[in-house]
């Protein structure tokens, strides 16, 4: 919460003297606790686009999936919070509507956020939102608005307990409904791609377990998400404050105000110079922090400029702590605020002397080449890279402190060391992370935590020849991977099960049959990315007797490890719905995992008969008839190549 107090004790220092203002810092219910809102005349309309939609969405996203390593209650992975800014509203007398003088945009967009949320949630969380939105004794939603009430009902159609249709013709549509309606269909269409859920006309079709992560994000959205709202209860001050507000110039990031401190005390001739520079190493850092491609830059000053200068101050400044409780309270203070601390602790922890202006030739010489070293391991977290493969298997993962572990393998001057250190990070990490997801309860969130620092510390203070054992040594207490213990999709991280079969299908082309891997399996996109194809659909008649016609059997045989492959998306949805006999064509378009189901894959063209013999290790069946003993034996299949794959020699 440090980081939200801080921006409300900036808002008061600026709030002018005569505006009659509270502040406080509130959450989303505390927001819609009101009677309701009204958006005074002489505010523009609803008028966010797309990308606007597409932001706000990322930064929730992202903030999300982000645990907050460091937090209190770590041991039960507390997730991180979240601030969306400050809303102003001007409060009025009991009985009537709260007017937005700033912040509706904010406010509309995340009630077309809830509302896209509702098929998908648990009866007691969709109760909880419903209450927050709409106001049943009075029949209208918080927001009041002439014309949103009519189609706000249109979005929830459908959606038990949501309030009902409106008769009569449909008012006029304004431009602001028309952005409103594909603000909507644009929350619909990102939980479904993020989420990777069945869409609203599919729900018939999707377990409570698929669920199961858009309802902890609605749960986190309720409760870890925060305003600071301000309050003016000077009904006269409404107008002006509207008008200071929009007046007045962009306020100072953190990381801006750090800048100029920094170089206000610098014995550089040329500070516009040295001001560029900076700027120019915070944009490399948020293009190579990049969210699902190049084109998303992530907006979230945690993922911002504080993110790299979090994880090189942790990475690089922990070797001469030897003891492991020290470390983390040292890591949690540089964590919490990196800017304050190494402003209060640099000269003295990170040796050099000159008072602040000393501090800026410091970064220059150390902080900002690092900057332009990590762009290779942070391309290799977004993308598949073969050769750091763990950056990508730990963000899979979401593994807390990757980047004070990349900034642990930079070692200033010496590219070589730097190098071995990398690879040697990265298989570490690419094992922990397949320990971690094979068995979700092998360790907790704080001894993952302590885990992370611990290799980080191995690699500041080691030999190079020493890396690999030492880091072996933190896996000792791995569990062991067997086919009885295999992840299914039910209740698993579907993500990575894509991911895990996209690893055994590269693997299966490339060391089984010569050949290399399609391009697809890690960098398709669109109607080209891979998806997860259940081998036993939902038409239970292709395979009922072999499962003694229990469909509650079958539900669950479907979801395990050994009856899922790979297709393309625009394949998967051919196969969909279809009959066994007539997805098998369709799988010979799939990787040799998805071929081998098939009887045709095994003639002379496909070598799979020759590859049995070739590589006896990894034997194919044909999947003739689907019974549990071959789910078992493709299961085992599975779970052969991991152990190849992820193998304890690689450290």
């Amino acid at each position: 919460m440090a980081g939200l107090l801080w921006d409300r004790a900036r808002f008061e220092d600026r709030a002018p003297a005569h505006i009659h203002a509270n502040s406080a810092i509130a959450d989303l219910p505390t927001i819609f606790s009101v009677k309701q809102f009204e958006i005074p005349a002489y505010q523009r309309e609803f008028s966010w686009e797309v990308n606007h939609i597409e932001d706000l969405f990322s930064d929730l996203f992202v903030a999300f999936e982000r645990q907050d390593a460091f937090a209190v209650n770590s041991k039960s992975g507390e997730r991180s919070e979240y601030f969306l800014g400050v809303l102003v509203t001007q409060v009025r007398d009991s009985g009537e509507a709260d007017k937005i003088v700033d912040g509706q945009q904010r406010v509309t967009s995340i009630i077309l956020f809830l509302c896209a949320l509702l098929p998908y949630l648990r009866p007691d969380i969709k109760q909880e939102v419903l209450e927050l939105i709409f106001r049943a004794d009075e029949d209208r939603f918080v927001l009041d608005v002439a014309g949103y009430n009519y189609f706000l009902r249109r979005f929830m159609k459908g959606v038990a307990g949501a309030p009902p249709l409106l008769s009569g013709a449909p008012p006029l549509k304004s431009s602001a409904v028309k952005r409103m309606e594909t603000a909507f269909e644009c929350f619909e269409t990102l939980i479904v791609s993020r989420f990777d859920i069945p869409s609203r006309a599919e729900l018939q079709e999707c377990s409570d377990n698929q669920l199961t992560e858009v309802n902890e994000f609605t749960h986190w959205l309720l409760k870890k998400v925060y305003f600071v709202l301000v309050q003016d209860t000077d009904p006269f001050d409404e107008q002006r404050l509207f008008d200071r507000i929009n007046t007045r110039g962009m306020p100072l990031s953190e990381g801006a105000r750090f800048m100029s401190r920094v170089l206000s005390d610098s014995k550089e001739r040329n500070t516009n110079r040295a001001s560029r520079r900076w700027q120019t190493a915070r944009a490399t850092l948020l293009k190579n922090l990049a969210f699902n491609g190049s084109k998303r830059i992530i907006r979230d000053p945690l993922e911002g400029e504080q993110k790299l200068l979090k994880g090189w101050l942790i990475g690089q400044h922990l070797a001469d702590i030897d003891s492991p409780d020290m470390r983390v309270k040292v890591a949690r203070e540089m964590n919490a605020d990196p800017y304050d601390w190494i402003l209060q602790n640099a000269e003295k922890d990170m040796g050099f002397s000159g008072g602040v202006g000393g501090l800026y030739g410091l970064l220059k010489r150390r902080f900002f080449p690092f900057i332009d070293w990590s762009k290779t391991c942070y391309g290799a977290s977004n993308q598949h890279d073969k050769e750091l493969v763990g950056f990508r298997h730990a963000r899979i993962m979401r593994i807390e402190l990757l980047d004070a572990a990349i900034a642990a393998c930079y070692f200033h001057g010496n590219p070589k060391r730097s190098q071995s250190s990398t690879k040697a990070m990265s298989d570490f990490l690419d094992l922990a992370a397949f320990y971690k997801a094979w068995r979700r309860d092998w360790k907790s969130p704080a001894e993952y935590r302590d885990l992370v620092l611990s290799a980080i510390y191995i690699i500041r203070t080691s030999q190079a020849e020493a890396l690999r054992p030492k880091l072996g040594r933190l896996l000792n207490d791995a569990p062991v991977i067997e086919a009885q213990n295999a992840p299914s999709l039910f209740g698993g991280n579907k993500a990575w099960i894509r991911y895990f079969l996209s690893r055994i299908a590269a693997y299966t082309e490339r060391h089984v049959m010569g050949k290399q891997p399609p391009r697809w399996l890690f960098h398709g996109k669109g109607m080209d990315a891979p998806e997860v194809e259940h081998i036993l659909s939902k038409n239970y008649h292709d395979f009922g007797a072999a499962f003694e016609n229990n469909r509650e059997l079958m539900d669950r045989e479907r979801q395990r490890l050994g009856a899922l492959t790979l297709l393309t998306k625009r394949n998967n949805l051919k196969a969909r719905n279809k009959d066994f006999e007539e997805r098998l064509p369709i799988y010979m378009n799939g990787p040799v995992i998805t071929k081998a189901i098939s009887a045709k894959a095994y003639d002379n063209h496909y070598r799979l008969k020759r590859s049995r013999q070739d590589a006896p290790e990894h034997p194919f069946k044909l999947f003739e008839r689907i019974t549990p003993d071959l789910i078992d034996s493709r299961e085992e299949l599975y779970v052969s190549i991991a152990h190849a794959i992820w193998r304890t020699d690689r450290l």
